[in-house]
């Protein structure tokens, strides 16, 4: 099981974002899809929007750990988080074996997406 320290907010986005310039775009591909997992980080699910990310293909590199690669003709099917600083740094926390990058726009705003960060995980 994994434990981790996190702060959990009881109101949405809107009670922490001043405006929609303020807001975090995270694209979720695998564990983050889930609303369970989501409500373990923040008490109120922040909500999500269907999303495809173009460019990128969803890889396995290690027992079971799932990363993304850009791939030219590929989309990855996920949702989409908007988020406000404080719970994009909570995310920032919970994923101890991801690191967030940009992995695309909407719009003139950047998407995020957690991958696979080898050196946090400990790797061989």
């Amino acid at each position: 099981m994994r434990w981790y320290r996190t702060r959990k907010h009881v109101s949405p986005l809107s009670a922490y974002a001043k405006s929609k310039e303020d807001e975090y775009l995270v694209f979720c591909y695998r564990t983050l899809k889930d609303k369970k997992v989501r409500n373990q980080i923040w008490e109120t699910d922040p909500g999500t929007e269907k999303y495809e990310l173009a460019g990128h293909k969803e890889v396995n590199v290690t027992d079971g750990y799932d990363d993304l690669r850009e791939s030219k003709d590929s989309t990855v099917k996920g949702v989409l988080l908007r988020l406000s600083k404080e719970q994009l740094d909570d995310l920032d926390d919970w994923e101890t074996k991801y690191r967030r990058a940009k992995v695309g726009k909407l719009g003139n705003k950047p998407i995020y997406a957690y991958l696979y960060d080898c050196t946090r995980a400990l790797c061989q």
